[in-house]
């Protein structure tokens, strides 16, 4: 006779707590545009600790190079996004949504352009009725060696006062590549989750440590005044 499953019990939910407490806790002094402590109230901050937990979890390499978390159609596990070639390098409002497979979920353009900065990219030509045209070979926006120089240059986020180390950060692209910024080692910006979610997102202007302003579409000299 089969034995019902057992829970993972208090010890795992206590794991889970502990993380999280980590997290939201460790981004209690993060700082925001023009330096200003992190304005998101409590709940925000543990919704965000979890998402960050998940990504890390995807992110993360087993002894073997492989993902920790268990992969499906012998690829690691993944997010992944359907989008149309006009909506990622279009601003038009009538451009299709990108969405996730299977859901109903919808994505914003600023969305998909923050998930894009360091993503892998794979083309999926299809024709009008939904049959495979073409399959391109997957590419991924910033290499390895990439990310290594750029831990090396950054150290971790380059927002003035955020002080998060670099495996709490993503490579942005300075100037996105939709809108015709190389992806090279110039462009690309250290920064944490939260300024990243910032930057796309919420489409914040945000201070370089080294006083340049960091906009959604690139560099403004530190000697210019504040954008509004």
């Amino acid at each position: 006779m089969r034995q019902p499953a057992r829970p993972a019990g208090p010890e795992g939910g206590q794991a889970v707590l502990a993380a999280l407490d980590a997290l939201v806790h460790g981004e209690r002094h993060a700082r925001t545009i023009d330096g200003q402590l992190d304005d998101r109230d409590a709940s925000t901050r543990r919704a965000d600790a979890l998402a960050t937990l998940a990504q890390h979890a995807l992110d993360c390499d087993g002894p073997d190079g492989t993902g920790v978390l268990p992969g499906q159609g012998g690829s690691r596990a993944q997010i992944h996004v359907l989008v149309h070639a006009d909506t990622l390098l279009s601003d038009q409002p009538n451009s299709t949504p990108a969405r996730y497979p299977g859901s109903n979920g919808l994505l914003t353009r600023q969305q998909l352009l923050r998930m894009a900065c360091d993503a892998d990219i794979s083309r999926v030509a299809l024709d009008p009725d939904g049959h495979v045209l073409d399959l391109g070979r997957t590419t991924r926006t910033v290499s390895t060696a990439q990310m290594r120089a750029l831990i090396a240059r950054d150290s971790g986020c380059v927002i003035r006062g955020c002080h998060r180390r670099p495996s709490q950060c993503q490579a942005h692209h300075v100037k996105h590549w939709t809108l015709g910024g190389p992806s090279d080692l110039s462009n690309y910006a250290l920064v944490c989750h939260l300024h990243h979610h910032q930057l796309h997102d919420g489409g914040r202007t945000l201070q370089h440590r080294d006083g340049r302003w960091l906009t959604p579409h690139g560099y403004q000299q530190a000697a210019a005044p504040p954008p509004t």
